[in-house]
């Protein structure tokens, strides 16, 4: 395009706002953060919506009829919808701009971003009061940390030709720019269907409410998840039934996770109680979202021996009861004491009331393996630290196939098997 005629128009124009110390006005209309409609990762913001069922953006740039069109962030219609960028990348955004000036001009125009970050210059050409989109790269690569940005502004400068052949700057709108950073493209199951899209409350339950804004870490990030479940759960010491985990058609090879239900709970102002598999199967959940993956394991009982005991700790939940190695210690033939001394203590039924009833122990778990290590993620230790698993239950215990989680929806209603509510003891 022929910009020669449009900046001599520029010219007469700025000049006689030159006395106003004012270029020619602009208001950013829409920006378009998905604008490939792609998983690239590399170019554009990545897909997601805003819900699990609803995405309110429509993916092609140059569908107007109708206002869903205009972009995640949409003036006309004042909304500001989330974009999803992968750190280390470079990606352009689209922009829409309007003026209230009729007549043809071009100007320069940047933007300072709420990520530590901004919006290289880019020259844009108006006429009729408005602009084509227009890509903006942005200035650097996107700092390699986990972001949620929140509802939070973008400034945006332009600079326009004056009268003496001078560029001059000045403030022209803002506009919202509501972002999340992952490391890298979500893992699998998320992309693996065209219904498996990552949505903007468990992007924000996976890095906000677990508090890991800014964390550089993979592994750290996965061991706050584990935190954000010990304080938002409680692990079911009676039966240790799923929750929000189930089996897919019936089999155990393919573990099914009720995402959204679990998000739902996790704001919820009672605690939920939940198992080793719900456990496992969040954290999965929530680790392959931003890039990186904790491998849901399911340890089955082997021909010869159980899966084995687990050693005094803190299980999901349990500040205000503190220490166990006992965990289903209100099971009808569990001995009802928080610590058992001996593994197994065979019921003398000859005797009442001295037989004495036995340690309760894992027939099957659902673990983590983060970076070729085993965690438990049912087991906190009330500090930062994620447990490993412990050397009883790693050396008792036979690996199965690891299991991935195929499955983050639902289709009818898992069945409340216990209470919503739990009472202390």
């Amino acid at each position: 395009m022929d910009f020669s005629k449009w900046i001599g128009i520029a010219v007469w124009i700025s000049g006689s706002l030159a006395a106003l110390g004012q270029g020619p006005s602009i208001n950013v209309e829409y920006i378009r953060y998905d604008w490939l409609n792609s998983t690239s990762a590399s170019l554009d913001g990545l897909y997601i919506k805003m819900d699990r069922d609803t995405d309110l953006v429509y993916h092609q740039l140059n569908q107007q009829s109708n206002s869903q069109s205009g972009g995640e962030y949409n003036y006309p219609d004042n909304r500001s919808e989330p974009g999803l960028f992968v750190a280390g990348t470079t990606p352009m955004v689209a922009v829409k701009f309007s003026s209230s000036e009729t007549d043809p001009f071009v100007v320069r125009l940047r933007a300072d971003l709420p990520m530590s970050n901004s919006l290289a210059q880019v020259s844009v050409a108006f006429a009729n009061g408005e602009s084509n989109w227009v890509l903006f790269p942005f200035a650097q690569p996107i700092e390699s940390r986990l972001r949620e940005t929140g509802a939070n502004q973008c400034f945006w400068w332009a600079e326009y030709l004056d009268s003496s052949g001078q560029w001059t700057e000045y403030f022209a709108d803002y506009s919202g720019f509501n972002a999340y950073v992952v490391f890298d493209k979500p893992k699998y199951p998320w992309y693996a269907t065209n219904d498996v899209v990552p949505w903007v409350n468990a992007l924000s339950a996976s890095i906000g409410n677990s508090g890991q804004d800014y964390q550089t870490s993979a592994s750290a990030h996965a061991s706050g998840v584990a935190e954000m479940i010990n304080e938002e759960f409680v692990y079911d010491y009676i039966t240790g039934a799923n929750k929000f985990a189930f089996f897919l058609n019936g089999s155990a090879d393919d573990v099914g996770f009720d995402l959204q239900k679990f998000i739902v709970r996790l704001y919820a102002p009672s605690a939920d109680w939940l198992s080793c598999y719900d456990c496992a199967a969040a954290v999965q959940a929530f680790t392959s979202l931003v890039g990186s993956q904790a491998i849901f394991y399911d340890w089955d009982q082997h021909p010869t021996r159980m899966y084995g005991y687990i050693p005094i700790s803190k299980l999901v939940g349990w500040d205000i009861w503190g220490q166990c190695n006992n965990p289903f210690w209100l099971k009808s033939d569990i001995e009802h004491s928080l610590i058992v001394g001996n593994d197994e203590v065979e019921i003398d039924t000859d005797n009442p009331p001295n037989n004495l009833k036995e340690r309760s122990k894992f027939d099957t778990h659902g673990v983590c393996k983060v970076n070729g290590q085993f965690y438990d993620a049912c087991v906190w230790d009330g500090s930062s630290n994620w447990p490993l698993l412990d050397r009883d239950m790693s050396t008792q215990a036979e690996v199965s196939v690891p299991k991935t989680i195929v499955s983050l929806f639902h289709s009818g209603n898992i069945v409340d098997n216990i209470d919503l509510l739990y009472v202390a003891p």
